[in-house]
């Protein structure tokens, strides 16, 4: 695991440096974890809600994710801001909603995720998804939106995009609509759009 941590660096350090060269989408996500279905089952509500509480306090019951895409290259990753760095290293060394790295044009992607106070690394080649779009609008931060289903390992996800804006990505790795993400949902969170612009 102390090799795969090394090899991460350059990584990090190379997406940094690329998108610090030339942003040509910069947005801002807002994540609400859910809470596990394991704990909103727990018949006593005062031992569920002392586990929620517990669970709210490991991780956090939101944050915010940006989202960068240059010429091919992409990365979400935890929003720091320097008057409270510190708070955001916590939140993302908690969570298990890590941060992402693709590069579109090698069709790899790779993911962080921190378990049981270890580092995981997980390099796999870029998932495709078999997108169901459907007739249903809504508007998301001003900006009319269509939905979108997709069938995963555990469960459903339902994302709203965004046509105007034609970055064909969205929050957490999830990709291959006609038009940004600017809402989905699947087991785990909600992930909504709070800002987005266009760099370049």
């Amino acid at each position: 695991m102390s090799i795969r941590f090394v090899v991460f660096i350059p990584l990090v350090l190379f997406f940094t440096s690329a998108f610090s060269q030339s942003q040509e989408l910069h947005a801002v996500y807002d994540v609400k974890l859910k809470v596990p279905e394991n704990i909103l089952k727990i018949e006593d509500p005062n031992i569920r809600a002392l586990a929620q509480q517990a669970f709210e306090e490991q991780m956090g019951k939101g944050q915010q994710f940006e989202l960068f895409l240059d010429k091919g290259l992409y990365s979400y990753t935890p929003k720091t801001d320097p008057s409270v760095v510190q708070q955001q290293i916590q939140l993302t060394e908690k969570s298990k909603n890590g941060s992402v790295y693709m590069d579109f044009s090698k069709q790899e992607k790779i993911a962080q995720f921190k378990i049981m106070d270890k580092l995981f690394l997980v390099k796999d080649p870029i998932k495709q998804y078999d997108w169901k779009l459907e007739n249903v609008e809504k508007v998301i931060a001003g900006k009319r939106c269509k939905k979108a289903s997709v069938k995963l390992a555990n469960g459903y996800a339902v994302a709203w995009y965004c046509a105007d804006l034609s970055a064909q990505t969205g929050p957490a790795g999830y990709h291959g609509l006609p038009g940004l993400i600017l809402e989905i949902e699947d087991s785990l969170q909600t992930i909504t759009i709070s800002s987005v612009e266009y760099l370049s």
